[in-house]
């Protein structure tokens, strides 16, 4: 090692897994963007290199400790050689293993800051609240990614408040695209330019709220049999999403397009964005359709009330309510030039002063320091 990276601090992120996801995706965009000439970082994460992971892969050194979805000790085994071997300045771990094992093994290692971010309020049970409580001595400091987050973390007496602060996700500002390549796309996907096109974006989980998107398209149908449905991502309820499209008799309305990492394109052709999840820590993908500049509409859940000021930045519907969501997105569809052009300048000057790239490198920066 030269001289020069022996005055960098070395910082560990340490994550459970690696798949296409939100915290995937902020902990890559904070290896991307770090001072390099102040940090040294290294990607861990617990299970095998997912498509983040191998992405990082590309720039950083990533270490995979192998653990599958059965418990074997002998990734524990490894994680600790690897804190203890590699003595970092700064272990900062993510999601729900990474910051159990992490806060009990940093510790044992003398890591002299270690950081855990909490990304859901919804940790999966009440063992693993009760695990993040007992730990939380090992801990110096947790990020929440919301306001709401940081409440419920208070309000269950998993850490208390001082030590605590909310760092909210952020991304980057949305390229611009060529309208030739708009075009092109649309004829690829085989829609008319006067085809209203909604688009969401995140993994086909369930509780991602899908289904209910699917079942307002129903409704939405009969004000705009044309409307084009574009569904960005993959997962475990597509096969069940796809049915009921079919069910629906939706199956040339909805197109489900897979997973795609450069989606910018599908930003700047849709005329809205919907997030119809059922649970939310915070909603990157919102915070991306912002950046670009498209009209949002999402779910009133986590934290995405303080990303939406409510016909203000965007439009918010219930959560699980397919009536109510149709009822917003066609409310959304319908609003003049002047009005959707207003609320999507409002909501890109939201996204610069609170959710750029830059305002969560400070927040992070300002607790590594």
């Amino acid at each position: 090692m030269n001289e020069i990276e022996i005055k960098k601090r070395k910082i560990i992120f340490l994550i459970t897994g690696s798949d296409v996801g939100g915290a995937e995706i902020v902990v890559k965009n904070l290896m991307f963007n770090i001072d390099q000439e102040k940090f040294l970082p290294i990607f861990v994460s617990l299970r095998p290199l997912g498509k983040i992971g191998k992405e990082i892969g590309e720039k950083f050194r990533v270490v995979s400790l192998g653990a599958g979805m059965k418990f074997n000790p002998i990734f524990i085994l490894r994680l600790f050689s690897l804190i203890k071997k590699e003595k970092p300045d700064i272990l900062h771990c993510h999601l729900f293993h990474a910051n159990f094992l992490g806060r009990i093994f940093g510790k044992i290692s003398g890591v002299p800051l270690i950081i855990s971010t909490i990304h859901s309020d919804n940790f999966g049970g009440k063992l693993r609240y009760y695990l993040l409580k007992i730990t939380d001595s090992l801990n110096d400091v947790t990020v929440a990614v919301s306001q709401k987050i940081k409440e419920d973390l208070i309000k269950r007496k998993i850490s208390p408040e001082h030590k605590i602060k909310v760092v909210y996700n952020g991304t980057k500002e949305g390229r611009m695209v060529a309208e030739s390549d708009i075009q092109k796309t649309k004829r690829d996907l085989s829609i008319d330019n006067n085809s209203p096109i909604i688009l969401s974006v995140g993994r086909l989980n369930p509780i991602k709220g899908h289904i209910y998107l699917i079942e307002a398209m129903e409704l939405l149908k009969i004000k705009y049999p044309n409307f084009k449905l574009l569904l960005i991502g993959d997962g475990p309820e597509r096969e069940n999403l796809e049915n009921k499209t079919k069910q629906l008799c939706l199956s040339e309305n909805i197109l489900f397009l897979g997973e795609i990492r450069e989606i910018d394109i599908y930003y700047k052709l849709a005329d809205i964005f919907v997030l119809p999840s059922l649970n939310e820590g915070f909603g990157l993908a919102l915070i991306e359709a912002m950046s670009n500049r498209l009209l949002v509409v999402a779910s009133r859940v986590g934290g995405v009330p303080e990303i939406i000021k409510e016909n203000v930045t965007g439009f918010m519907a219930n959560p699980g309510d397919c009536k109510n969501l149709a009822s917003v997105i066609e409310k959304s569809l319908s609003i003049n030039s002047s009005e959707k052009e207003k609320i999507i300048k409002n909501a890109y000057q939201e996204f610069k002063d609170n959710f750029s790239l830059d305002k969560m490198m400070e927040g992070y920066y300002n607790i590594y320091k």
